[in-house]
């Protein structure tokens, strides 16, 4: 569900925005009545062109990352398909500690396949 959109003013972005925050999927929890069952990537991308010679085009980044939570079972009461969700929740962040624990430490390899983030 990966959306790209170029937007102009601070009104554009809250359209696609908004309703996408809406649109994650979220679940009560006996520690939580909004638990995020997914995790969110937002980037924001900003472009200028100079006018100037030599016409050159500034890019910045800015990445937003909002994981699910880890639970833990025993306190969240989790069952059937939330006890599923929550498996797959856990094991992604413990892939992604992988990911950042080998880039920090500068290794050679980095397992990035094994993370779909």
């Amino acid at each position: 569900n990966l959306t790209q959109k170029v937007i102009g003013s601070f009104s554009d972005f809250e359209k696609y925005f908004i309703p996408a925050s809406q649109d994650r999927t979220v679940a009560c929890t006996k520690l939580n009545n909004r638990s995020s069952r997914s995790h969110a990537v937002l980037l924001i991308k900003v472009q200028k062109s100079e006018s100037f010679s030599p016409f050159r085009q500034l890019t910045g980044k800015l990445y937003l990352i909002d994981l699910a939570g880890s639970e833990d079972n025993r306190r969240t009461g989790n069952q059937g398909i939330r006890l599923k969700e929550s498996g797959a929740i856990n094991s992604s962040l413990f892939v992604l500690s992988i990911v950042l624990a080998a880039l920090n430490q500068l290794l050679p390899r980095i397992p990035h396949r094994d993370c779909k983030l």
